[in-house]
């Protein structure tokens, strides 16, 4: 029988929180970052993927920035 402390399969609420905010902290910081750097900011989603850290930094490294033009 589940009860609130037990959660899912033992899983606790608080267990599943901090999860949850974890995740946040993580979405919040690279959603900025492709808002800002002209991409849509879904594209952050990514980090949820195994390895979509990479995928994003590599995105973020080769892409023209704003900005960027008067620097060429």
């Amino acid at each position: 029988m589940l009860t609130l402390a037990a959660g899912i399969n033992g899983v606790g609420l608080i267990e599943i929180l901090l999860v949850c905010l974890m995740g946040a902290l993580v979405l919040w910081p690279c959603w900025r970052i492709c808002t800002k750097a002209g991409l849509p900011g879904a594209l952050s989603l990514i980090v949820f993927v195994p390895a979509g850290v990479l995928i994003l930094l590599f995105i973020w490294a080769f892409k023209d920035w704003p900005g960027q033009e008067d620097l060429k």
